[in-house]
């Protein structure tokens, strides 16, 4: 990884660094275990996990006779892809024209009776669907970061990828640089010897 690709680097003591890249190949987030599924109908994006149903319609249908908690999804098309589970329009520019619905994310009632009852398990789970829609956008956008620890040689002795958290990133790769510098200068440390001084301390 080459620093000029970085977008950002961290000096840290002893002449160790940490750089930020972006993640240029990430993992999906709806590869993972979720609460959620997300449905979308669009004819160029396919924004979200694999869409049995012909048509929303043919959705709601299903979704009303099984009890689901159902929240619309937005989309974004103008020079990046985003979506939300709420209008873009009057928070991003042309959004009156280059936004709309594409779809939904929901959860079944089995889901979303693991978040409590009433009122509070129905805002806990809008809460969980919104996120999990939130970071698939970040996913489609390439705001998933990575850090690279180097040595004061300029060689690369640490690494850590899939974060969607630029700051958390950076914190875990100044973690992890702080902790690698440290320990290479307790090495180096051991390994004294004062002058005048033999390997036996004579």
């Amino acid at each position: 990884m080459e620093t000029k690709d970085a977008i950002e680097v961290l000096p840290v003591q002893g002449g160790w660094s940490v750089e930020i890249h972006a993640d240029e190949s990430p993992e999906s987030p709806r590869e993972w275990d979720n609460f959620g599924v997300i449905l979308s109908w669009h004819r160029r994006y396919n924004a979200g996990d694999e869409n049995p149903y012909a048509s929303p319609q043919d959705f709601l249908e299903v979704a009303e006779e099984e009890g689901y908690l159902v929240m619309p999804v937005y989309m974004y098309d103008h020079s990046v892809v985003a979506i939300s589970t709420t209008p873009f329009t009057g928070r991003a520019q042309h959004a009156d024209w280059d936004s709309g619905q594409v779809g939904f994310t929901y959860a079944t009632k089995k889901e979303v009776d693991k978040c409590g009852e009433g009122e509070a398990a129905i805002v806990k789970a809008k809460s969980i669907l919104s996120a999990e829609v939130a970071t698939l956008c970040q996913f489609m956008t390439g705001e998933v970061y990575g850090f690279v620890v180097k040595n004061p040689g300029g060689d690369e002795v640490d690494s850590c990828w899939g974060f969607y958290d630029k700051a958390h990133a950076t914190q875990e790769g100044i973690n992890d640089a702080e902790y690698a510098a440290q320990r290479d200068a307790r090495k180096h440390a051991a390994n004294y010897i004062p002058a005048g001084f033999n390997e036996e301390g004579v």
